[in-house]
């Protein structure tokens, strides 16, 4: 691919939802920045995930990177979220997958 400063890419992320029919596959997209760095790798960034950057030597494997880092960022977040909610409460939290 030809690069100037930048160019956007959109990653889908495949997960599977089960169901009474079986699995299915489902999708989440995300719009991805790669840039050229000096150094001749791909950097690889999620503008709507702050802090959510990978790179690779090559298009292919910075895309296959960022949907690791992705994943990584978004079970992360949760995380934080999970470990702030206040301690004495009659309800749990319920675990969904999307």
């Amino acid at each position: 691919m030809l690069y100037d400063d930048f160019y956007w890419a959109i990653l889908k992320i495949k997960q599977i939802k089960f169901n009474s029919a079986g699995p299915r596959e489902k999708k989440m997209i995300f719009h991805v920045v790669l840039e050229k760095a000096e150094d001749g790798w791909i950097v690889a960034e999620v503008p709507a995930l702050p802090g959510c950057v990978s790179q690779g030597k090559d298009d292919k494997e910075a895309l296959e990177n960022i949907k690791e880092a992705i994943t990584a960022w978004l079970w992360a977040e949760d995380q934080k979220a999970v470990a702030n909610l206040p301690k004495k409460t009659k309800r749990q939290p319920i675990v969904v997958a999307v």
